[in-house]
């Protein structure tokens, strides 16, 4: 058992992520989802109360391993990065100052009544099948996957249905009741460019006037590959959300050229430099439109990094116009994650850092992350055999050459394979 000021999250109390197609619910975007049944509250329910009575009580639950992995190699996480916002870090200290040993089930402390931040993945549609995604995220996988017969028409057709009604209702209904509390509302996918809801949703949101004027905010997570016509619309979109409120645009991206076609496979890497070059001329001019990047760190970005580090912040320079930088880390399976790979490759970060320290606005804060990305590189370089087979695998599927790309991978494998 820990203190419990080392398990405490607020955002087991006031964040809630929502996949709504499939009825499932997660009350941190790095926590497994929960599937909930008619009648039964989303933020209220048995299973959600028990998560956050094991944090007062000081357990660390598996569904947070995302967080004590890091937490436990002196690496942040979502849950230390987020008391660094002054509402949640509030609502810690209030946990913290109220908690007891005879706190129970059934206290009130346990009931989140004030949920600040909701996340919508509307649908799984989707363009692209990144390596690191999968069938509940991506149409295109599942598309890929029910034709290498991984999963069957039954399962298909589940991750492609309509949401249920009873739980969108049940939705609109917390996005009612805390109308005077949400500050921030996200959109993440499938890739919500390309939703006909999402647009539906933005208006609704706008229509329903939440407390997004004041410090609040509207982000989207997307791939920006939309073709000419669908990127019209969403940039039609980004205008009409930046007349009254701050809007984040998260692009994921962590890699460059034909890397980066590979990795999110069906990108158009020509296409996302012209999306996002119209995005920054049109953050240049609106100070209420913030490009972010979100590169997910792991062992296939890491040999490349200060390539996408340099044409990063080479954009920076012909707009003038900051780019923000996303912490995201993958944790699982073990094989994907950057400490399979060998200590070498922190010359690589190191030049990543040497980009960013030259750049012409400060990302200190982006600095420190990678630096503490650097300090793990090679802590589990046994599990490179797993991060192989798995793109054999791809590769047999899609005609790919996942060597010729990453020609480093194969020497890492080969010296793992001589120890």
């Amino acid at each position: 058992m820990n203190d419990p000021k080392n398990t405490i999250c607020p955002l087991r109390w006031n964040f809630i992520d929502v996949r709504v197609s499939t009825n499932e619910v997660r009350l941190c975007c790095m926590t497994r989802f929960k599937k909930v049944k008619e009648g039964e509250s989303l933020i209220n329910n048995d299973y959600v109360k028990e998560r956050r009575l094991e944090m007062l009580r000081g357990f660390q639950h598996h569904d947070c391993d995302y967080c004590w992995k890091l937490e436990n190699q002196g690496l942040p996480s979502k849950r230390t990065l987020s008391l660094e916002n002054k509402d949640e870090k509030e609502l810690y200290d209030k946990l913290v100052a109220n908690n007891s040993k005879d706190i129970n089930i059934d206290d009130p402390i346990l009931i989140s009544d004030n949920i600040r931040t909701i996340n919508l993945a509307l649908e799984s549609t989707c363009d692209l099948k990144c390596v690191y995604c999968d069938s509940s995220y991506s149409s295109k996988w599942a598309t890929e996957d029910l034709k290498n017969k991984i999963i069957n028409i039954e399962e298909y057709r589940k991750l492609i249905k309509e949401p249920d009604s009873w739980f969108l209702q049940s939705v609109w209904d917390i996005i009612s009741e805390n109308r005077d509390h949400i500050s921030v509302v996200g959109f993440t996918g499938g890739e919500p460019s390309l939703v006909p809801s999402f647009y539906n949703t933005i208006d609704k949101i706008e229509e329903l006037d939440l407390n997004l004027k004041e410090n609040g905010r509207i982000y989207v997570f997307t791939n920006c590959n939309a073709e000419d016509k669908q990127f019209t619309k969403f940039i039609d979109m980004v205008h009409k959300i930046t007349k009254n409120n701050l809007l984040k645009i998260h692009i994921s991206i962590e890699s460059t050229g034909e890397r980066a076609e590979y990795i999110r496979y069906g990108l158009n890497w020509k296409r996302l430099n012209s999306n996002i070059d119209k995005l920054l001329a049109i953050s240049k001019e609106n100070k209420n439109l913030v490009i972010v990047l979100s590169p997910t760190i792991c062992a296939l970005t890491v040999p490349h990094f200060d390539e996408f580090i340099e044409w990063a912040t080479e954009k920076e320079r012909e707009f003038g116009v900051r780019i923000e930088f996303f912490q995201n880390i993958i944790s699982t399976p073990d094989w994907r994650r950057h400490e399979v790979l060998p200590v070498k490759f922190k010359e690589t970060l190191d030049n990543a850092i040497s980009h960013l320290e030259g750049a012409l606005y400060d990302h200190g804060q982006y600095i420190k992350f990678i630096n503490s990305i650097k300090e793990t590189l090679g802590t589990n370089i046994l599990d490179i055999e797993g991060l192989i087979e798995k793109h054999r695998k791809i590769d047999a599927s899609r005609g790919t050459n996942f060597f010729e790309l990453f020609p480093e991978m194969m020497e890492v494998y080969e010296n793992n394979k001589n120890r």
